[in-house]
């Protein structure tokens, strides 16, 4: 018989207090708006860093992939979540549930 070392709360579930907690709204739920301002960010910084890049002395290659790999990501990212709420919405079992 497993013994219970007082942590029972955080075992099988959420702790009780967040039961009581109302759902957030769907303009709160969805993440779109927040991927797709960073990955336009990331771009936005790749842009400026490649133009400072090429007509500046300073060295900022590092710079410059960095925020490329941002925006590759981004994007990435941004289309296996479309993927997801696409097969979610076709009603596949092996999708994801969420906002």
């Amino acid at each position: 018989m497993a013994e219970s070392h007082g942590n029972d709360e955080h075992q099988g579930g959420p702790p009780s207090r967040w039961k009581d907690l109302p759902p957030l709204s769907e303009r709160l739920a969805r993440s779109d708006p927040v991927v797709l301002v960073g990955t336009a960010l990331w771009a936005l910084a790749f842009l400026v860093l490649l133009v400072l890049n090429l007509t500046t002395s300073a060295e900022l290659s590092t710079l410059v992939w960095t925020a490329l790999s941002g925006s590759v990501l981004g994007l990435m990212g941004y289309g296996v979540m479309w993927w997801q709420r696409r097969a979610r919405q076709r009603g596949s079992r092996t999708a994801q549930v969420g906002a």
